[in-house]
């Protein structure tokens, strides 16, 4: 008996979850609000648990736990059985199986070797998880590293559908498009530089890791899977992992996401680095800790947000947790990068005369589907004889474009958008339903047009997007991209004219 991992029906899709973003309760909310003036220009270490892989489908380590008590108890291959086991002490029933067999048999009873059961990132299935906001926060430059504790591959999935790449691509200049991930010893001390890289430390090993260091020496393999009572102890002394993550807990707000705090090896070393940090600085109430979680109040986690605050009293107003419940991490997530972008796009949007929706919904499916949209649209039509390996991996890895590549356009895009709504006799706010079938265009009823404001002049719009090969190849590459049964018209100018190219065609157009 193996453990069983996958739960696809916890699967949901993006729109599943900027509906999410309503059921979120108003303290929540403006405690994110909070959130995301704390974290702006910080550095930001997300922080991973089970609870962050529970949208991609996975089980939660209580079930992982249950499952393995249940396959120690239902073979005689561990007898005599320890009767003081718990069906939930996940590190204690895996030692109790090492006992009596070898680390690879804990292993294999954990499932690892089997790719049905820990599935590669190519078959974690189409959705929309807290990985693929984290990989929207690398492209925004909001954070730069991740730090986590699960075997899954969902994080790696989520990254490709962001369009990162894994291995040797030429990296893009503005923004990373290229990432990494740390699962063992060796991969660790490698000597290659890779700045130009996202890099996700997974502390306990990888699933697919695993497999491909198992065909040359599957004890070796086994051993970088991190599940026993005595590899947790150890891990404070001699592991490849604590270095790394003791030294962004220097330098860097953890926010823990998902990670229910139980695991001590993670609270010891955090207590030691934190006591160290405020014998060179005073604590002033910022909190260098803070967990969204569905149970963010335990008695662990108050302890590591409370060693984060080095013994003073959270500064007022400042948020130190965000309660999930009812709602998903992955909105939660959805909601602060909105407000996070918010700030970080102030200036460019107070300059083109830009107030966002007051209403929440509004401005997050704003922020994580119409501007993306229009940004991308932009990006991919403009000449960039500068910048060709950049678009080249946009093209052919898809996937999200930064707002803050260039935040003037974005505030300028914004504000078109909204004025040609406002044409089209449109309501203010767009719902999600509305941004995500259409892929972003605004629909027009009266004329069956869908219109995409790209927040460049008619000239050098008609200039670079023209008929000829260059559009045959974009319109190819962005196939899937814009709505069929329609002419779709990328507009130019500030939105108070239907005028543009037709993507059909690449022929101006001036729908008066």
């Amino acid at each position: 008996m193996t453990v069983r991992v996958m739960q696809l029906e916890r699967q949901q899709d993006l729109l599943a979850h900027l509906a999410a973003c309503g059921s979120l309760p108003p303290a929540e909310v403006a405690a994110l609000g909070s959130l995301a003036a704390q974290l702006h220009r910080k550095n930001v270490l997300p922080v991973v648990g089970a609870g962050a892989s529970y949208d991609c489908g996975m089980r939660l380590g209580t079930e992982i736990s249950e499952d393995l008590f249940a396959a120690y108890r239902a073979s005689a291959d561990f007898a005599p059985h320890d009767e003081q086991l718990g069906k939930t002490d996940l590190p204690g029933i895996a030692e109790a199986m090492y006992l009596k067999t070898s680390q690879t048999r804990v292993v294999s009873e954990l499932g690892l070797p089997d790719r049905d059961i820990w599935r590669p990132a190519a078959d974690m299935g189409d959705h929309f998880c807290v990985y693929s906001v984290i990989a929207r926060m690398v492209r925004e430059k909001l954070v730069r590293e991740a730090f986590g504790f699960n075997y899954d591959c969902g994080a790696e999935a989520a990254f490709k559908r962001e369009g990162f790449a894994y291995g040797n691509l030429m990296p893009g200049k503005r923004w990373i498009d290229r990432a990494r991930t740390v699962a063992d010893g060796a991969t660790n001390a490698s000597l290659a530089q890779d700045p130009a890289s996202f890099t996700l430390f997974k502390a306990n090993g990888c699933a697919e890791r695993f497999r491909e260091l198992a065909v040359k020496d599957g004890q070796r393999a086994a051993e970088e899977i991190v599940v026993r009572t005595d590899q947790i102890a150890r891990w404070k002394v001699s592991a490849w992992s604590r270095p790394p993550f003791e030294n962004r807990a220097q330098n860097h707000v953890l926010m823990l996401i998902g990670f229910a705090a139980q695991d001590p090896k993670i609270s010891n070393v955090l207590r030691d680095t934190l006591e160290g940090v405020y014998q060179a600085t005073s604590a002033t109430g910022v909190p260098r800790v803070v967990a969204i979680d569905y149970s963010p109040n335990s008695t662990p986690i108050d302890a590591l947000i409370n060693t984060g605050l080095g013994g003073a009293p959270p500064a007022t107003g400042a948020a130190t947790r965000i309660c999930t419940k009812g709602s998903t991490a992955t909105a939660a997530l959805l909601i602060l990068m909105t407000e996070m972008l918010t700030i970080k796009l102030g200036h460019a949007l107070a300059n083109a005369g830009v107030i966002l929706p007051s209403d929440l919904q509004a401005r997050v499916n704003l922020l994580s589907v119409s501007a993306p949209s229009m940004q991308r649209w932009s990006y991919l039509v403009e000449e960039a004889d500068e910048n060709l390996i950049q678009r080249a991996n946009a093209l052919a890895h898809g996937g999200y474009i930064p707002l803050g590549n260039n935040a003037e356009l974005a505030a300028r895009q914004i504000a078109a958008r909204m004025r040609l709504r406002e044409t089209l006799d449109l309501p203010e706010n767009e719902t999600a339903d509305e941004a995500m079938k259409h892929h972003g265009f605004i629909p027009d009823p009266r004329d069956g047009c869908f219109y995409m404001p790209v927040g460049m002049e008619q000239d050098r719009l008609a200039a670079v997007f023209r008929p000829g090969v260059e559009h045959q190849l974009l319109r190819r590459a962005l196939s899937g991209n814009y709505p069929a049964g329609g002419d779709c018209i990328l507009v130019s100018g500030d939105g108070s004219e239907r005028r543009g190219v037709s993507l059909s065609s690449g022929r101006e157009v001036n729908n008066e």
